[in-house]
């Protein structure tokens, strides 16, 4: 027999009245023997499912192999409510997930209000009744009001009751008898009884078999609770054990009989009897937990001699009884200790012998809020396996977030298109950003085009293109002129890291000469300006052995030199916003603290600094999406990382294209074009050269963050395990190729940028070597070194042996990158390395946050040393001045002082964080406003000038169509 979502009820009156299941007239007279049986049966979701009620002719009642399953009831028994004074034996029967005093709140027809639950009353408010209904809850699985209840190998588990009793209710006068039965509670803290969370008894009780397994537990509350007559309960055998970090407290409150004549009477037996799980103290915690055992048993009856006083031999007994207790330890830092241990928000823990040890998890891998923390090693939906580094089985890798997806939603068909599309798209800015840049702030769209289409050489800009090309074109001038010597042994020039053609001795004095101290005569006629060789003119230094340029210098006839040359502040300012936000966000920090952002605001904020880290963050709305079946970590942050050798790849490709097309020109325009006359050189190879080297400046962090967290390794127990993705050992063979590009690519990147610009103004290396050197800079730094320190004469001829000619690019290209590398800043050289560009310092800046970011797991510590070395920097670039414009200058300080800004708001976060401190009253606003001040660096800047961007170009696409319609008409 099943029955759903019903109730059942067994009225036995001695007059029937109304329509009832069992329905019978019982004569008074007569003496019936009535059994009722239940068995093999199911209820489940009822209003209660048995209730028992009568008296006479009623012997037993036996409930047999039967299943209670989620029944409740507005005040007692949701399983069964005994009110006869027989007896209910139930057999091999499971009591699960009832409730009493609970009622399903979304079950309630709150029809025009007229039943409104309110707490623990149910107010009622109807035509035929109006009143407050007591949700009184006791006995969730079983109330013995009136009779006697025997409990045979049965299992009750998960049953709740509001106020007490949470398994089993025994009023005053009634009896339960426990064999070989086992009890455990509800897990669900909320629904937990107020006293006797399984067990509470005013009646009679004897316990024989009785196992209680606590799954949760509150020191205050006890599971199993009696309070009887003298000598009302009797335990034989009884086991308990508590929850993890809970110790057992038996409180036996017994009153002892005094008789005269013997004085104190004893027993086995109770009548004050109570269990409780306790817990450590505050900040206190144990992985061990409490078990009691105890045993009572009866002697066999041996009669070795006849007693001839009449009385009776006494019986023997032996008892069994075994107690473990815990041990407290102080609470780690990374969890908490609230009557259990659990995991504090992003935190992962695990044990190690008795003590538990917790390490920090990549964000979004564990869970993310107190309540779904609970456990020590608690994860995120759908993870698992150290660190929570993996997904479950039949989940993969979201793509643009830390979750797990189904693998059924794996691969779909636009993610490629899209992908190659974004690439393509961030290869196109880097190529055209110059004409991106005039078109938006010049306002002549019909320039910008021509610029992009054209394939010839227009006049020149008067920038720094020009001055340097000047330079280059008179040091070439100079350097056909015959070698003078230095001194009579030597005919090389000295090695003061001055280019071949700038330095010379005449009359015994050092003829030190700028770029602008040619008169463009083709006899190498120059002005000059003589100095003793220690002179401040000729070797005026700053700290640490740089010497600055001689802008500042002036020639013995009084005059100054000529102003340095100008610079292309659009570019400048391009490199410094994306460096500015490419390092705001490796300060910022989430805490536990943090109040949750819409998805919204969060994504929103996420794609717009995926656009400045050239990044394909900047599709955080699809964040569900799967790239492959099975992707882990480490594979999906190697496929996001692909992005930057496939944009690079685009330059390669494009320049190989470029250059076979113009080889099959050249010949052609050469037939075509007048004797005498050579065409113009062709610049597209200008913006390859100076897109590819954007490429590099802009992707560095993406392509060493990805590195350093392939190697980034923690200690987990006795095992070294890789932090992004905590199931794999270290370190892998793979992660030995990891390794060595990081110390061939990725670590000496600055110093490619710091030399190699050097060199290349004179002319000791061409640009391809330099861009190789640039993707493998270690054994080229080496070999520079090697190559500076050598006492030989260097290579006045360009490099590779190529003449400076108008049939080569490389002239263009060289001016091209010395633009971006060396253009904005003032030249500035080292007594062990030469020349030295400031760039190199900038990339050298952004690699030890990166490297403090990456290997630093303490938010704070991590805070403190990016705070640390980030006002070093500071100091130096206030003392230095490296850009020539004043301008550029105080944009740098004002770009420091704003990461010092982000850097400092999540220090005091990071503070918060390490002391378990939840900020409120005045320091909850403190926190808001630090964290409103924080967005506005790191989101209403880029929103405000994204969205004026944007309503630029529209404003101006749609003049050029106006102007263009209106000269039509």
């Amino acid at each position: 027999m099943n029955i759903f979502e019903s109730a059942l009820r067994v009225y036995l009156f001695r007059e029937a009245l109304g329509m009832d299941i069992l329905r019978r007239t019982l004569r008074p007279d007569v003496d019936y023997n009535v059994t009722v049986r239940v068995g093999d049966s199911v209820f489940e979701h009822n209003e209660r499912a048995i209730t028992v009620q009568g008296l006479a002719g009623v012997q037993t009642i036996t409930v047999e192999d039967t299943r209670f399953l989620s029944n409740i009831a507005m005040h007692a028994g949701a399983g069964i409510l005994l009110l006869t004074g027989k007896d209910l034996v139930i057999r091999r029967c499971t009591f699960d997930g009832n409730s009493a005093g609970n009622p399903r709140f979304a079950d309630v027809l709150l029809h025009n209000q007229l039943v409104v639950i309110s707490g623990e009353e149910a107010n009622v408010h109807s035509k035929c009744c109006k009143g407050a209904v007591r949700l009184i809850g006791k006995g969730g699985a079983i109330r013995v009001q009136h009779g006697s209840a025997t409990l045979e190998n049965s299992t009750f588990r998960n049953n709740t009751a509001r106020i007490a009793g949470g398994t089993i209710f025994v009023d005053r006068g009634s009896k339960l008898l426990v064999k070989s039965s086992h009890f455990s509670n509800a897990d669900d803290r909320k629904f937990a009884s107020q006293q006797g969370e399984i067990v509470y008894s005013n009646g009679q009780v004897n316990v024989d078999g009785g196992v209680f397994n606590i799954v949760s537990a509150t020191s205050h509350i006890s599971l199993f609770q009696h309070s009887g007559d003298r000598w009302s309960i009797e335990v034989y055998d009884i086991s308990l054990r508590c929850p993890v970090g809970f110790r057992i407290r038996v409180t036996n409150t017994t009153s002892y009989r005094v008789v005269d004549t013997l004085g104190l009477k004893r027993s086995y037996m109770l009548d004050q009897l109570s269990y409780f799980c306790e817990s450590c103290d505050r900040y206190k915690y144990s992985t061990d937990f409490g078990v009691m055992t105890y045993t009572l048993q009866y002697g066999v009856l041996d009669y070795f001699a006849l007693m001839i006083n009449e009385q009776h031999p006494e019986v023997s007994k032996e008892e069994q009884y075994y107690l473990h207790d815990i041990i407290c330890k102080s609470c780690p830092y990374g969890g908490t200790c609230e009557n259990r241990i659990r995991a504090l928000p992003n935190f992962w823990g695990y044990q190690v012998g008795s003590a538990v040890t917790f390490q920090l998890c990549p964000k979004g891998y564990c869970c993310a809020n107190p309540t779904a923390c609970v456990s020590f090693s608690t994860c995120a939906p759908h993870r698992r396996g150290t660190l929570c580094g993996v997904c479950q089985h039949g989940y993969s890798e979201a793509l643009f977030s830390p979750k797990c997806v189904p693998d059924g939603t794996c691969g779909p068909i636009w993610i490629w298109p899209f992908a190659f599309g974004t690439g393509i798209l961030y290869f196109l800015f880097l190529l055209f950003q110059k004409d991106i840049r005039e078109f938006i702030f010049s306002g002549d769209l019909n320039t910008a085009l021509k610029s992009v289409l054209r394939t010839k050489q227009e006049e020149p800009t008067p920038d720094i293109e020009d001055e340097e090309r000047d330079s280059m074109m008179k040091m070439e001038v100079f350097a056909s002129q015959p070698d003078l010597p230095v001194n009579a042994n030597d005919n090389c020039p000295s090695s003061g890291g001055f280019p071949p053609a700038e330095r010379r001795r005449e009359n015994g004095e050092v003829v030190v000469m700028a770029d602008d101290d040619f008169d463009g005569d083709v006899n190498g006629e120059q002005k000059k300006s003589s100095a003793g060789i220690g002179d401040d003119v000729s070797d005026k230094r700053g700290p640490d052995g740089v010497r600055v340029g001689n802008e500042d210098s002036e020639m013995d006839d009084g005059e100054p030199t000529p102003e340095p040359p100008k610079t292309d502040i659009g570019a400048i300012m391009l490199i410094m916003v994306m460096y500015y936000f490419q390092d705001a966000m490796l300060f910022n920090i989430k805490t536990i603290t943090d109040k949750p952002e819409t998805r919204f605001w969060s994504q929103l904020k996420t794609v717009l600094l995926g656009l400045f880290k050239f990044r394909l963050e900047v599709t955080q709305f699809v964040d569900n999406v799967c790239l492959l079946p099975g992707l882990t970590a480490s594979q999906k942050l190697l496929a996001k990382t692909l992005m930057v050798p496939f944009v690079l790849l685009n330059f390669v490709i494009i320049f190989a294209l470029h250059a076979c097309v113009t080889g099959a020109m050249k010949a052609s325009r050469q037939e075509l074009a007048p004797p005498g006359e050579q065409p113009k050189r062709e610049t597209f190879t200008t913006r390859i050269s100076t897109g590819f080297m954007l490429a590099l400046m802009f992707m560095y962090q993406q392509l060493a963050t990805a590195a350093f967290q392939l190697l980034n390794c923690v200690v987990v127990g006795e095992r070294n395990v890789l932090f992004l993705e905590g199931t794999i050992t270290c370190y892998q063979d793979w992660q030995y190729g990891v390794i060595a590009y990081a110390v061939f690519g990725i670590i000496p990147f600055f110093f490619a940028l710091m030399i190699g610009p050097g060199m290349l103004k004179e002319r000791r290396i061409s640009v391809g070597i330099f861009f190789c050197a640039c993707v493998f800079p270690l054994p080229f730094f080496v070999y520079w070194i090697g190559r500076r320190a050598a006492p030989r004469c260097p290579d006045r001829s360009p490099a590779g042996g190529a003449k400076n000619d108008p049939e080569t690019n490389s002239t263009e290209s060289e001016a091209a990158v010395l633009k971006v590398l060396q253009g904005p800043f003032r030249e500035l050289e080292c007594r062990y390395t030469g020349p030295v560009c400031w760039a190199g310092v900038l990339v050298f800046r952004r690699l030890m946050l990166i490297l403090f970011y990456t290997f630093i797991n303490n938010s704070l510590i991590r805070i403190i040393c990016m705070l640390c070395f980030s006002f070093l920097i500071l100091i130096v670039h206030v003392h230095v001045q490296p850009y020539r414009d004043p301008r550029v200058n105080i944009a740098g300080s004002v770009s420091i002082s704003a990461l010092m800004i982000v850097g400092g708001i999540n220090l005091i976060r990071a503070s918060f964080e390490v002391a378990e401190y939840i900020p409120q009253g005045p320091n909850e606003l403190l926190v808001s406003a630090m964290k409103e001040s924080e967005n506005v660096l790191m989101l209403w800047i880029p929103l405000i000038t994204m969205t004026i961007i944007i309503v630029v170009c529209i404003y101006k696409i749609l003049g050029v169509f106006w102007s263009k319609c209106t000269y039509c008409r």
